[in-house]
């Protein structure tokens, strides 16, 4: 395989090896935080879902989604593929979540742990350079 270089800050280059290998940072301070909705601001907004979502209802086009939300307790019309779950069944399901949700790089080094506590800095999905997979070039 071809060695690719890529320049850092720093105008020095690495190898692609050297840059899929390093740690993404995050910022960590628990003392810095954004506190937009009050905890009773929250919990009106959760209740509000709960009683749409028991209500209303939501649309899933999948069968195999169908079938699983059927299977735990939902109402489901497979007409209008509209499924209506109960607030108990949902906050059940919320016990179950894991506190921490890994998001998977390529690169075990670049998982993001997703638990309230990092903030990482990105492009909001829109690549500033970007490696090609099949001919492993940089692509602009």
């Amino acid at each position: 395989m071809k060695q690719y270089l890529t320049m850092n800050s720093k105008n020095s280059y690495r190898s692609l090896e050297e840059c899929m290998e390093g740690k993404i940072k995050s910022i960590t301070n628990p003392r810095l935080s954004l506190n937009i909705l009050s905890s009773k601001d929250v919990e009106r907004i959760h209740r509000a879902s709960i009683e749409i979502i028991e209500q209303v209802g939501v649309r899933f086009p999948s069968k195999k989604a169908l079938d699983i939300w059927e299977e735990h307790g939902a109402k489901v019309d497979r007409d209008t593929k509209i499924v209506k779950v109960p607030g108990n069944v949902i906050e059940e399901a919320l016990k179950q979540a894991p506190p921490v949700y890994t998001l998977a790089a390529r690169h075990p080094a670049q998982d993001l742990a997703l638990d309230g506590n990092h903030v990482y800095v990105g492009t909001d999905g829109c690549g500033v350079e970007v490696i090609d997979i099949s001919s492993v070039e940089c692509r602009r």
